[in-house]
């Protein structure tokens, strides 16, 4: 079998962090890079990946590592640590899982195999590696759940594709808009989107904020937030210097209908591809005529 090692780098595929984390409790800190990678096999081939361990601290650690598969919760991102990994393309080499010693200021590396075979199914696969550090000697327990203290973990998305270029396919899964607010309140929405295909893509587009005479009174551009294969994930806005940012609007007074038009880009090299969706808000004063409503309610009481 060819060997060929074949990865890509999305520039900050799925958690838009730093690409070194680390674990820090009372006397020792470990350091890991990369925090989050993505590496595309094509079937028939074989890959490699290298997570690289500093003890930053001042004891002796002993680091056991261990692979498991990693969830999304559909919203944030945020990686939820599953039980076990059922990918099977992982070579379980004999120091997969031994446990490695790391001195005070020492580096190690943990290098993670997997082979394809020819025929395998495109289809995506989140992985976490867990790395659980304790003072040398000190009892170790299992880690079977999400990280805890003395933990860390370097995420890694494997994409197994023959396709050169995956689709793009995110639609709108819920807008997050009310359908009625106060004149006196914002407009404040979350939009949720769906991949609908296996692979992980990052969300481009913006959503619009029109009054009742079709001016836009507001604009919102989608932060480049990543939205693993077949999950959903909850957009932000950003502002300035790609700072992320709630979609909301103030203005001293709303009324009447207001429209949120909806534009999500899954354009690809060879065509254009833009879905449109548009909501409708409705303002009123329903805080005044509540209040109206209310004395009058109080008044008939009193002259009864």
């Amino acid at each position: 079998m060819k060997k060929i090692l074949i990865s890509t780098t999305l520039l900050c595929l799925f958690f838009l962090t730093k690409t070194v984390v680390a674990a820090q409790t009372t006397g020792f800190s470990l350091v890991v890079a990369p925090a989050q990678a993505y590496l595309k096999i094509l079937p028939g081939n074989r890959a490699t990946h290298t997570i690289t361990l500093e003890n930053a601290g001042d004891e002796t650690l002993e680091v056991i590592p261990k692979v498991l598969d990693f969830a999304t919760d559909g919203k944030t991102g945020v990686p939820i640590l599953l039980g076990k990994t059922e990918f099977a393309y992982l070579n379980l080499t004999e120091d997969l899982y031994q446990p490695i010693l790391l001195p005070p200021k020492g580096k190690a590396q943990l290098t993670l195999s997997f082979t394809v075979p020819a025929g395998a199914k495109n289809k995506e696969y989140p992985l976490s590696v867990l790395f659980s550090a304790d003072k040398q000697g000190a009892s170790q327990t299992t880690i079977n759940t999400s990280p805890v203290t003395g933990s860390v973990v370097s995420n890694l998305v494997v994409l197994v594709a023959d396709e050169s270029a995956t689709s793009k396919k995110l639609t709108l899964y819920d807008s997050g808009a009310p359908q009625f607010v106060d004149s006196f309140s914002d407009i404040t929405f979350a939009p949720v989107v769906k991949n609908e295909s296996y692979a992980a893509t990052i969300a481009s587009g913006s959503a619009t904020l029109l009054d009742w005479r079709g001016k836009t009174v507001a604009h919102f551009p989608f932060y480049p937030e990543s939205v693993l294969g077949f999950s959903t994930r909850e957009l932000r806005s950003y502002a300035d210097e790609l700072q992320p940012r709630l979609f909301s609007f103030k203005s001293p007074f709303l009324l009447g209908p207001y429209q949120i038009k909806f534009e999500i880009d899954n354009s690809s090299d060879e065509q254009q591809s833009i879905e449109t969706n548009r909501i409708t808000v409705f303002a009123a004063p329903f805080s005044l005529l509540s209040a109206a409503g209310l004395g009058v309610i109080t008044y008939l009481l009193y002259t009864k």
